[in-house]
C-alpha cells in the first residue's frame, strides 16, 4: 500500500516490483515441477526401451501360430525380416519347426510361446515387446539337442541381447498352447527318467528292444525255446534216473541229482515266457521295459527271476560240493567227515542262493527285463552286477575245483596203479564234463564284458538315429541346407551272435551236468525198473 508522502509514480513502480518478484517464484515452481515430471517420463522411457522395439504393424492374413489362434490381428515381421520377408515364409518356417519339435515333448511344452513372440508378436501402435532373457533360458535345457543339431534358427540365441534383453517383467501371450506331443517310433511316452533318452526327456525305450529287429527277436526266442526243451529233457531223464535208485545212491549221486533239479527249475523259468505271458514278464502297462524291479505289478517278472537265478546259483554251489565230495573219497577218513558235514552242505547250497536272491529283491532293486531273452534277470543295465552275482561265484568254484584236481594229482602219484582204476574214473569224468562248461562260461564272460563296454556307444548311435529321423521330418530344402542325408541308418547295434552264445552257455552247462548218468549202470537201473 502506498504511503501518502509518495507520489503516484513511486507507488506504481513499487507495485510492479512486487509482481515481478512473485512471478519469478511462480516460474521457478513450474520449472521444477515440469523437470520432475519430464525426468520421470524419460526414466520410464529408458526403462522400457530395453524390451520395446518400434516396428511397423501389419494386418495378419491368418492369426495362427503353431497350435493356437492368436487373440490379436496386428503383428510385425520386424524381428525376423532379415531372414523371412513375408508372412507365408514365416508360417512355413513355423510349420517346419513344429513338425520336428513336437517329437521332443519337454521342449515342445516351453518353446511355443517363445516362437510366437518372435515370429508372430503382438504389435500395438507400431511397437513390439520382445521376449525376456529368462524366457529364452527356460528352453535351453529341454531343447538342447535342437541347438546341437543345427535345426534351430541361428539368430534365436540366448546370448543375443538385442533379441532377448535382460528385464524385470515377464511378457507372455494370453493364450493356452496345446502341449500335446508325440514320441517318434519306436520310442514311447514315459515319465520314468531311468529309461528316457538324454535330450528326448518324455520319450523312452519301448518294451521291445529297439536295438534289435523283429526277426532277431524271433530267432532268439526260437533258440531259447528249443535249447530249453532239450535241456529239460536231459535234466528230467537224469533226475528220474537218480530217483529210481535213490536208496542205493551215493553222496555224489545226490549232488548230481540236485544239480540237475536246479537246471530243470531254471529251464522252466526260461520257458514260462512261451505260455503267453512274455509281455507281462518284460513289459510294464505303459509299454516300457521293466527295470529296477520289483514294483507292485511285477509278480511274473520276479517269479521268473527267482526260478532262474536261485536255481543257477544253487547249481553252481552244488557243483563245487560235488567236486569236494569226490576229492574226499580219496581220504580214508572221508566218510565220517562227510556225514558230519552233510547238513552244512545243504545249508550252504540252499542258504547262499536264498540270501543272495533276497538281497537283490528286497534291497538292491536291480532286476531288469530283456525282450530278447524274455526273462527278468540281474545285470542287464548294470553289467558289473552280473559279474558279482553270477560270474564271481562260478569262477570261485572253478578255482576250488582246480585246487582239488591238483590235490588229486598228488594222490595219483602216491597211489599204486592197481588202486587207481576204480577210483580214477569219477574224477576223470568230472574233468571231461567240466572243462567244456568252463570254456563256454569263459567265452560268455568275454562276450558279456565286450557288450558291456560297447553298450554306451550303441545307445548313443541309437539316439543319433532318432534325432536324424526327427530332423528328417523337416522340408527337403532345410535338409539340403544342413547337408543332411534323406535316409537315417543305425550305425551300430549289439551283436546277436554274442547274445546267443551267452544264452546257449546256460543250457549247454545243464546238458553237460545230465551226462553223468550216461553209463551202463544207468541202463541197468532203467531195465530193472521196467521189469518190476
Amino acid at each position: 500500500r502506498c504511503r501518502p508522502v509518495k507520489t503516484l509514480v513511486d507507488c506504481l513502480g513499487h507495485s510492479k516490483k512486487m509482481d515481478f518478484h512473485y512471478s519469478k517464484i511462480v516460474w521457478i515452481v513450474l520449472i521444477v515441477a515440469i523437470t520432475k515430471v519430464t525426468t520421470d517420463d524419460i526414466g520410464e522411457i529408458f526403462k522400457t526401451k530395453d524390451y520395446i522395439r518400434f516396428m511397423k504393424c501389419v494386418q495378419m492374413k491368418t492369426p495362427d501360430c503353431l497350435t493356437v489362434t492368436l487373440p490379436y490381428s496386428m503383428s510385425s515381421n520386424g524381428i525376423v525380416e532379415k531372414y523371412y520377408k513375408t508372412e507365408d515364409e514365416i508360417q512355413t518356417k513355423l510349420y517346419e519347426l513344429q513338425a520336428s519339435l513336437q517329437y521332443i515333448p519337454q521342449c515342445w511344452k516351453v518353446v511355443q510361446p517363445l516362437l510366437c513372440m518372435i515370429f508372430r508378436p503382438q504389435c500395438l501402435n507400431d511397437h513390439v515387446e520382445l521376449p525376456s532373457q529368462e524366457m529364452c533360458r527356460r528352453i535351453e535345457e529341454p531343447c538342447r539337442i535342437v541347438f546341437e543339431d543345427l535345426m534351430w534358427p541361428e539368430f534365436i540365441n540366448c546370448s543375443n541381447r538385442d533379441l532377448f534383453p535382460q528385464q524385470n517383467n515377464q511378457p507372455h501371450l494370453p493364450v493356452d498352447f496345446d502341449s500335446s506331443s508325440f514320441c517318434l517310433a519306436p520310442l514311447v511316452r514315459t515319465n520314468d527318467t531311468r529309461i528316457t533318452i538324454e535330450g528326448l526327456e518324455g520319450c523312452g525305450f519301448p518294451c521291445r528292444n529297439a536295438l534289435f529287429s523283429e526277426s532277431k527277436h524271433w530267432e532268439t526266442h526260437q533258440l531259447i525255446f528249443w535249447s530249453a526243451i532239450f535241456c529239460v529233457c536231459f535234466n528230467l531223464v537224469a533226475t528220474l534216473t537218480f530217483l529210481i535208485n535213490w536208496p542205493a545212491g551215493t553222496h555224489s549221486d545226490r549232488a548230481i541229482f540236485y544239480i540237475n533239479c536246479c537246471f530243470l527249475a531254471s529251464c522252466i523259468g526260461w520257458l514260462l515266457q512261451f505260455t503267453g505271458i512274455r509281455e507281462e514278464i518284460v513289459c510294464r502297462p505303459d509299454n516300457t521295459l521293466r527295470i529296477a524291479e520289483p514294483t507292485g505289478d511285477s509278480s511274473a517278472c520276479i517269479a521268473v527271476f527267482v526260478l532262474i537265478y536261485f536255481s543257477l546259483l544253487a547249481a553252481i554251489i552244488w557243483f563245487g560240493i560235488l567236486i569236494f565230495i569226490w576229492f574226499m573219497r580219496f581220504d580214508e577218513t572221508a566218510p565220517k567227515k562227510y556225514d558230519i558235514k552233510s547238513l552244512w552242505f545243504h545249508l550252504v547250497a540252499w542258504g547262499i542262493p536264498a540270501s543272495s536272491t533276497t538281497l537283490i529283491i528286497e534291497f538292491l532293486d536291480v532286476i531288469d527285463a530283456n525282450s530278447m531273452t524274455g526273462i527278468c534277470f540281474v545285470g542287464y543295465r548294470h553289467f558289473y552286477l552280473l559279474h558279482h552275482f553270477v560270474f564271481l561265484p562260478f569262477f570261485m568254484v572253478a578255482l576250488a575245483a582246480a585246487g582239488y584236481i591238483i590235490a588229486d594229482s598228488n594222490w595219483s602219484i602216491e597211489t599204486p596203479p592197481k588202486d587207481k582204476k576204480s577210483q580214477r574214473m569219477p574224477i576223470s569224468k568230472i574233468i571231461y564234463l567240466s572243462l567244456p562248461v568252463l570254456l563256454a562260461v569263459f567265452v560268455a564272460f568275454i562276450c558279456h564284458v565286450w557288450e558291456g563296454i560297447k553298450l554306451p556307444q550303441y545307445i548313443e548311435d541309437f539316439k543319433s538315429y532318432i534325432i536324424c529321423s526327427i530332423l528328417n521330418r523337416m522340408s527337403e530344402a532345410i535338409r539340403s541346407n544342413l547337408e543332411m542325408d534323406s535316409k537315417c541308418e543305425l550305425k551300430s547295434s549289439p551283436d546277436v551272435v554274442k547274445l546267443h552264445l551267452q544264452i546257449l552257455t546256460h543250457f549247454f552247462a545243464g546238458i553237460c551236468m545230465s551226462l553223468f548218468i550216461f553209463e551202463k549202470r544207468s541202463l541197468y537201473l532203467w531195465r530193472s525198473f521196467f521189469r518190476r
